[in-house]
């Protein structure tokens, strides 16, 4: 062992699980949930005739972990809600009502379960318990320095023209070792180093999954990716990357965001949709024919039997 941290993988998955657990038992002894006032509600997209995001403003100030969810007070009515987005003291909700919903919501109180994110992350750890997956990768994360450490050249494409020597040699080097850790405080070019190194995964046939502990972090990598309305002029995303659902932005993306429609899922959803009824309905048709078809090919069998059995006779 090393430290505090196990050097087998289940150990060290229930070693995190563990501590999860005694996070969410000191929550509990504390009531488990925390409110927050919320002011000046306005309806910004319909989802549902019974379900629909609101921007806030949060008096206290506090931040909001992002998919919290719990359960907002409006007077006497109390409904289900899910954080999407949190800037500074502006917040998104999906709401869920049990009749149609609001047009406006003056004032709210927001109760939070400050356990559930931490109780669906024990959840998952748990099923890894006598699990097998990537354990080399899981142990590299929290012992890097079992790690391989390597170079590989950056793809020939215009896109990297512009990045510095410095950002080139640590997206190479990212390129060609196990993991990677990118330091840096705020301004120094994070984002933008991230999304070229992004981009050249994909040119060199890997998939690419974007993930952080807020969906706006994720969103900043996805904008730097894209020149979008001429909004940002670097990095160019390569062409062969902007084709129709090579990227897929999942979960809720708030209204105020940039984010393309042709990368939301719920869009791209929405729009195999409709091929997919058309598929759908045009089978159901074909099925109805061939259903009146039976129906008259039976009634033509029970006219020849009848014949057969008067004949017969």
């Amino acid at each position: 062992m090393m430290g505090l941290l196990p050097e087998q993988p289940e150990k060290l998955t229930r070693w995190f699980a563990e501590g999860v657990q005694k996070e969410i038992d000191a929550l509990n002894k504390d009531g488990g949930y925390q409110k927050y006032e919320l002011i000046s509600g306005r309806l910004i997209r319909v989802i549902t005739p019974f379900q629909a995001i609101y921007q806030f403003i949060i008096t206290d100030g506090n931040r909001i972990p992002e998919d919290s969810v719990g359960r907002i007070k409006i007077d006497s009515a109390e409904y289900e809600a899910k954080i999407c987005n949190q800037q500074l003291d502006s917040i998104q909700l999906q709401v869920n009502f049990d009749t149609t919903f609001m047009p406006n919501i003056p004032r709210a109180i927001l109760l939070i379960d400050d356990t559930q994110l931490l109780q669906s992350l024990l959840n998952e750890l748990e099923k890894r318990f006598g699990d097998s997956y990537n354990d080399s990768k899981a142990l590299t994360v929290f012992y890097p320095h079992s790690a391989s450490i390597s170079s590989i050249p950056l793809p020939e494409n215009e896109d990297f023209d512009e990045i510095t020597d410095e950002q080139r040699k640590t997206i190479e080097q990212a390129l060609g070792s196990d993991i990677t850790y990118i330091w840096g405080p705020p301004g120094t070019g994070k984002t933008f180093v991230i999304a070229h190194l992004i981009m050249a995964y994909v040119m060199t046939g890997q998939r690419v999954l974007v993930t952080s502990h807020t969906n706006a972090a994720v969103d900043q990598i996805l904008l730097a990716m894209f020149k979008y309305s001429g909004n940002l002029k670097k990095p160019a995303f390569n062409k062969q990357f902007s084709q129709e659902e090579s990227i897929i932005r999942i979960g809720l993306v708030p209204e105020t965001n940039d984010i393309p429609d042709n990368v939301k899922l719920d869009k791209v959803v929405e729009k195999r949709s409709v091929s997919l009824q058309y598929k759908i309905d045009n089978l159901k048709l074909a099925s109805q024919e061939l259903s009146q078809k039976r129906e008259s090919l039976k009634i033509e069998i029970s006219e020849w039997e009848e014949l057969s059995s008067r004949t017969k006779v």
